[in-house]
């Protein structure tokens, strides 16, 4: 029913689940696999885009959950880091619609009193890969992910070494996602409990940095025989992740705010 009401196939549909299910950047690199395979509408790579990326459930339940207030339930966290996912996701089937309705409306034929109907692509059958090609694709890839989140992790430990107070916080966050929640968590009186909990849904969300830089190197193969673009946008990306990341501190603060005092 989530994939109908979404206008996703069975491929952008698992896109979508590898990305919940395994965290960032597994849902990005999916759906760059299948738009290598042209097996993604125009409409399914702006939706993955948006919505594919994300915390795992495993991420959650075992990192970034633990270290919230103690008063603060940890479902609010879930609401608030997939509840907006939903939320963009049926925007975007909007906007889909009404450009699908403006399209046809440009393209009608006033003679024949038809829409024109649109290129079909031709199919051909892939050979699967090897054993050993999917192997090391495996390797390189956790090599990739593992430097980057070692490099960003350097970054943020500059900024917390030479930066101080709410400066340093958003630093930290904004160059890795792991280590600037548990900067957050650490932080103390300096926020209150519904900003500090809003804060770290929201560093969850965005990904970092760190998880900019794994998205866009899974979307570009380094390799030169697949260095062309995969069709998914980095900049859309980002803006997305920024308003994922907005839509989740708000609404985590809206929900402590329904919360019983301790």
């Amino acid at each position: 029913p989530v994939l109908k009401h979404l206008g996703m196939s069975v491929y952008s549909g698992y896109a979508l689940l590898a990305g919940l299910l395994c965290g960032y950047p597994m849902g990005m690199k999916t759906a760059a696999d299948f738009n290598r395979k042209s097996l993604l509408s125009a409409h399914e790579k702006r939706l993955l885009t948006a919505i594919s990326a994300s915390p795992s459930p495993m991420f959650i339940a075992g990192y970034a959950a633990p270290r919230l207030n103690p008063a603060v339930p940890p479902n609010y966290l879930v609401l608030a880091l997939y509840t907006p996912l939903l939320l963009v996701g049926s925007l975007l089937c909007i906007y889909n619609k009404v450009t699908s309705f403006t399209l046809q409306n440009r393209f009608f034929s006033k003679e024949t009193g038809s829409v024109k109907p649109a290129r079909t692509k031709s199919t051909s059958v892939s050979v699967p890969a090897s054993f050993d090609t999917i192997l090391m694709d495996c390797i390189e890839l956790q090599v990739r992910i593992g430097g980057l989140i070692m490099l960003y992790s350097i970054l943020a430990a500059f900024a917390d070494a030479f930066c101080s107070g709410t400066l340093r916080l958003v630093l930290i966050g904004t160059a890795e996602m792991t280590t600037g929640i548990d900067a957050i968590a650490r932080s103390g009186a300096i926020f209150s409990i519904p900003v500090q909990s809003g804060a770290m849904a929201a560093c969850a969300a965005f990904g970092g940095l760190s998880g900019i830089a794994q998205t866009n190197s899974v979307i570009r193969d380094s390799r030169k025989d697949r260095e062309k673009n995969a069709g998914l946008s980095i900049r859309h990306y980002v803006l997305w992740k920024l308003v994922h990341a907005s839509l989740s501190f708000v609404l985590f603060i809206l929900l402590l705010r329904r919360m019983p005092p301790v």
